[in-house]
């Protein structure tokens, strides 16, 4: 297995843990009684829900040698990295935004593995 296959098996479950927590929010919201398209077009289930698509999406190109899995890492390091700013600057606690700061770095981190990598390969 190559360095950048693991790099995608890392970000699969990353992409994979962020979509968990996404779902869970989601679900919990329709539970009390807001209906599926309302929960759907909302901005706070559907950015982090494209971003985990993005992650799951890189991993998968990256395990399988496809070009494209740094684009789509990327874009996801990104969304996640401006959500966070935009979740600290609003005044939020640090509990609601530190997993997406690491989640972030840890995106980031794998995105540049993958342009390296490619580079050097």
């Amino acid at each position: 297995m190559s360095v950048r296959q693991l790099v995608g098996l890392g970000l699969l479950a990353l992409g994979a843990y962020l979509g968990w927590g996404t779902l869970e929010a989601f679900l919990a919201y329709t539970s009390r009684g807001a209906s599926l398209s309302e929960a759907g077009r909302d901005p706070v289930f559907l950015v982090p829900g494209i971003r985990s698509l993005l992650a799951i999406g890189g991993g998968l190109l990256a395990v399988f040698r496809a070009p494209g899995a740094a684009i789509c890492t990327g874009l996801a390091g990104v969304m996640t990295a401006l959500l966070t700013a935009l979740l600290a600057v609003s005044g939020a606690s640090p509990a609601l935004w530190a997993d997406d700061a690491i989640a972030a770095a840890l995106l980031l981190a794998g995105t540049c593995a993958l342009v390296l990598r490619q580079r050097t390969a």
